[in-house]
């Protein structure tokens, strides 16, 4: 590899397989960094929507009062 770490090394610090590595290698070869980055309309949709991840978004980003007088945060 470019900086001098083998398949090996990438493994043990991306805590994955020889395998996934050795694909990432393939990719990157072929098409340089555009090909190990993810690519649109992969993986599983999600089943909120637009709206819905607002909301949970400015739940999750606001802290709130509880009935015990706690904000939860």
């Amino acid at each position: 590899m470019k900086e001098g770490y083998s398949d090996r090394d990438i493994e043990k610090i991306y805590h994955t397989s020889k395998s996934k590595v050795s694909f990432w290698h393939c990719r990157f070869k072929a098409e340089g960094f555009e090909g190990v980055r993810d690519k649109k309309g992969r993986g599983r949709k999600s089943e909120l929507s637009e709206a819905d991840l607002k909301e949970l978004n400015s739940i999750l980003e606001n802290p709130y009062q509880m009935e015990n007088g706690y904000k939860k945060t």
